[in-house]
């Protein structure tokens, strides 16, 4: 099975993987961005980051040639019950 690397890029850094994943296809290895998006996205939300600052998942293989971005960013709803999770849309990932 291919071995794939989830490098996290925001406006201000790179954050390479070095150690990589094995998924069985790049399906699979999109999937595993996604959820790698989300868990990134929760915790920098409640350590107070903007929400609409975009981000991605940028997976090469193991050449370190690119495969896939995965962008990824929060919206505010128009709901507000003075719970700031509350305002928070789920995240959007493309």
């Amino acid at each position: 099975m291919p071995k794939y690397y989830f490098h996290y890029r925001t406006d201000d850094e790179l954050v390479e993987d070095r150690e990589g994943s094995v998924h069985s296809d790049l399906e699979a290895a999109h999937a595993h961005a996604a959820d790698l998006g989300r868990a990134l996205l929760s915790m920098e939300l409640r350590r107070g980051e903007d929400p609409g600052l975009p981000r991605s998942i940028e997976i090469t293989d193991e050449e370190g040639n690119d495969q896939l971005y995965v962008v990824f960013w929060a919206s505010l709803t128009a709901r507000d019950t003075g719970n700031a999770k509350d305002k928070l849309a789920t995240p959007t990932l493309h």
